[in-house]
C-alpha cells in the first residue's frame, strides 16, 4: 500500500519522488505513548529519494492498509543526481537536528539517549515532548536556507513540488552573449 505521499505523486503524472527531509510519526509514538502517559514522539530524517524511504519503512507494516507510518511533513529539496545536492541534503538535515538540539537539551526529549541506547545525542533523530510546530518552523526556516518547498500535514506534496518546479524553471536567466 503506499503512502500518501506515493498517491499523490503518481495522480500527478510523477514517477520519481525528490529528495529531502521529512517528519514521521508511528501509531505507537501518536497514540500509544500518551495513553501511557508518556508524550507523543516523532522523527526527523533525510533521503535522495523520499519514495524509496517511505517505502523502506513500510517494508515493517505488511499490512493491506497499513496504518504504521503517518508524514507529518517533508521539506523537498530536489532529485539529489549530483554529490553536491545529495551533500546539500545532508548539511540540511544537519543543520535542522541542531537547531533543535540547542533549544531542546534535556535528555528527557531525546528516546534512547537516556536509557544509553544511544551513546551520543547529536546522532538521535527521534524526538519526544517536543511539538510538531517547532519542527514545522525549523524546516521553514531550513528551506530558506537551503531551498526547496514545505509541505505539512494534508498539504499536496506533488501539487506543492509542482509548482515549486515550475517557478524554478521560470525564472529569467541572464543572457549571455558570445562573440
Amino acid at each position: 500500500m503506499p503512502t500518501q505521499l506515493h498517491l499523490e505523486f503518481f495522480q500527478e503524472g510523477y514517477r520519481r519522488i525528490p529528495g529531502g527531509l521529512y517528519i514521521i510519526s508511528t501509531p505507537e509514538s501518536k497514540k500509544y505513548l500518551p495513553e501511557q502517559g508518556k508524550k507523543p514522539a516523532w522523527k526527523i530524517g533525510s533521503s535522495w529519494d523520499l519514495g524509496k524511504r517511505m517505502n523502506n519503512y513500510l517494508l515493517s507494516f505488511p499490512f493491506d492498509d497499513p496504518i504504521g507510518l503517518e508524514i507529518e511533513g517533508v521539506l523537498m529539496m530536489n532529485h539529489a543526481k549530483t554529490k553536491a545536492q545529495q551533500a546539500d541534503i545532508l548539511e540540511a538535515e544537519r543543520w535542522v537536528h541542531k537547531q533543535i538540539h540547542t533549544v531542546y537539551k534535556p535528555a528527557k526529549h531525546y528516546p534512547g539517549f537516556s536509557n544509553g541506547q544511544r551513546l551520543n545525542k547529536d546522532r538521535v533523530e527521534w524526538y519526544r515532548g517536543i511539538p510538531l510546530r517547532v519542527a514545522f518552523n525549523v524546516f521553514q526556516h531550513a528551506q530558506q536556507q537551503f531551498g526547496g518547498v514545505c509541505a505539512f500535514g494534508d498539504e499536496n506534496y506533488a501539487h506543492k513540488w509542482r509548482a515549486f518546479v515550475a517557478k524554478k524553471a521560470t525564472r529569467k536567466k541572464p543572457l549571455r552573449l558570445n562573440f
